[in-house]
């Protein structure tokens, strides 16, 4: 449910509508409405003024009983462009809290890291509004069953048994817009694809077996759901023993026995997700050499990001602006992170050394400047986007650990960092 909102900018005298959500954090929104307009991009917001009462930006319009229509008065001045240059923007600081799960297994040894990266766990806020982390769980390392924890009150609300039949290796959350419900993916070495509707008790949506020609000898990789013209579909890579080939397959929910073979080749898929750009639906797919990305309204492939060393397992991607160019980041297997020029793949603008020998893993975008990543030896780094180097190192007091995931939510205004590591942990930071 959206509210109309009126902002009216003090410096200015502008008044601007937004639709906002309840639970939509009140700086977020400010921020979109700076973005979009020029004449706001140099302001400094001092506070906010609602009903001649003060406003937490901090805070969601829920928490501060903010009604539809009402009028929020923005109390701000110009900053110079001097001042701009030089204000400084420290990193964001994570201090390690809890441990909240210690059975979310990663069995795998050590040398086997460079096969396969482990993605069991997520969390999110659900449509019923609660703050929710989910993962694969065993006593045994087996990882047949999977958890949901309720973040805020600590409590486990729920263990769905022998989910699959085999080790679980990933566990996703899908928001389902278009039948407003909370969906979870898993893939399992089981060689299945489940679908979970969260909303009701861990209730199975789905169980598909790929139906490429090569059923019995096929072994998924990677897996996840993409939203296109109001359908939904299932994304999955997989690898034929025989031919030794890989073949990203493409379901429509609506009819799980008719696929699209998005493509076929020799290489690897170990990373799948989505990005959508311009309201257009693409996939990414990452492995051993390169990172691809297929245009899925036309079922192709549109962009090939490459260093020349196949020997290098790209682990983790996401696409943003840096310095004013839409840019391809990654991290990568020989421990460095990789800045290309999204709108021309053979141009890498920058390596950013992170001084470790190997394995750079998962990454996490946060303010849209700094990245977080989670690294073999277990710890987390932050890379200051603007200014090319390692901000911060928070270290974790685990001999050898590698860290697998990181998730970061706001949970009522506040920033909170999740990791799963390599034992099974799943910590929570702020």
């Amino acid at each position: 449910m959206k509210m109309e909102i009126d902002f009216l900018f003090s410096v200015t005298s502008q008044r601007i509508k937004a639709k906002v959500t309840k639970d939509q954090i009140i700086e977020d929104a400010l921020n979109k409405i700076i973005l979009k307009h020029d004449s706001l991009k140099n302001i400094e917001i001092t506070f906010l003024l609602c009903s001649g009462c003060n406003i937490d930006k901090n805070k969601t319009f829920e928490n501060q009983k903010i009604k539809n229509h009402e009028i929020i008065t923005v109390i701000c001045s110009y900053i110079s462009q001097d001042e701009e240059e030089n204000k400084e923007i420290k990193p964001i600081q994570f201090k390690y809290v809890k441990k909240l799960v210690a059975k979310a297994r990663v069995n795998l040894p050590n040398s086997d890291l460079n096969a396969f990266i482990d993605k069991t766990f997520d969390v999110f806020k659900s449509l019923k509004g609660k703050y929710l982390l989910i993962c694969s769980y065993s006593d045994n390392y087996k990882n047949y069953d999977l958890l949901c924890f309720e973040i805020i009150n600590e409590e486990i609300l729920f263990i769905a048994n022998n989910a699959h039949s085999e080790r679980i290796f990933t566990c996703s959350h899908f928001l389902d817009k278009y039948n407003n419900r909370d969906l979870l993916i898993t893939g399992s070495f089981d060689r299945t694809i489940k679908i979970w509707n969260i909303n009701d008790s861990f209730q199975l949506l789905y169980k598909k077996r790929p139906d490429y020609k090569f059923v019995e000898n096929t072994y998924l990789l990677s897996e996840c759901l993409l939203a296109f013209n109001k359908s939904i579909y299932l994304i999955a890579s997989a690898y034929e023993i025989y031919s030794q080939g890989y073949y990203m397959l493409s379901y429509n929910l609506k009819n799980l026995n008719e696929y699209d073979v998005m493509s076929n080749s020799k290489d690897n898929t170990n990373y799948l997700d989505t990005q959508y750009i311009n309201r257009f639906p693409l996939i990414i797919a990452a492995n051993c050499g390169n990172i691809k990305i297929f245009d899925f309204s036309k079922k192709k492939l549109i962009k090939t990001f490459s260093d020349n060393n196949k020997k290098i397992n790209f682990l983790s991607v996401v696409i943003k602006k840096y310095k004013d160019k839409m840019s391809l980041i990654s991290s990568s297997s020989d421990g460095f992170l990789r800045i290309w020029d999204y709108n021309n793949p053979n141009i890498l603008i920058h390596k950013i050394q992170t001084y470790l020998k190997n394995w750079l893993i998962g990454l996490e975008l946060i303010d849209n400047r700094f990245l977080l990543a989670g690294c073999a030896d277990g710890s987390i780094k932050e890379f200051d986007l603007s200014q090319d180097y390692v901000a911060l190192t928070f270290p974790r007091n685990v001999d050898y650990d590698p860290l697998f995931t990181l998730r970061f939510i706001k949970i009522n205004g506040k920033n909170y960092l999740f990791s799963h590591s390599h034992r099974g942990l799943i910590e929570m930071w702020n």
